[in-house]
């Protein structure tokens, strides 16, 4: 019980985080929760590229804060993913299919997420 008290004050402390300390990367309360429940790492951690982590920081903020609910940030990371695509077009508002036919599961998968946002945006706007 001592346990999960001190893993609860631990996840409060990180929930009520403001500012920068509140960012997509969260390395402190994962150590702390390590430390708590006994747990070492079984290989050393690889940091993502200065790049990757500024898209990650400006998504975080986009799906945070954006009224728009995260679209305009998975919007913006599927036009990157897709930009040489010859079939699959994305924009900044939606999402364009030449040939459903030859889609691949995993650009399915990314169509579902943008086409759920999208129905999600549209339901609670209404």
């Amino acid at each position: 019980m001592i346990l999960l008290e001190k893993v609860r004050k631990s996840l409060q402390e990180w929930v009520d985080k403001q500012g920068h300390e509140r960012c997509w990367y969260y390395p402190d309360i994962f150590r702390r929760l390590c430390e708590l429940l006994d747990i070492k790492a079984t290989v050393p951690p690889q940091l993502p590229s200065r790049s990757d982590f500024d898209y990650c920081c400006k998504r975080f903020a986009d799906e945070e804060y954006s009224t728009r609910d995260g679209l305009s940030a998975l919007l913006g990371e599927m036009q990157v993913k897709y930009k040489s695509h010859s079939n699959i077009q994305v924009t900044d508002n939606g999402i364009l299919v030449k040939d459903l036919l030859k889609v691949t599961d995993a650009e399915a998968d990314d169509i579902s997420k943008i086409g759920a946002m999208i129905i999600r945006r549209r339901y609670e706007t209404r």
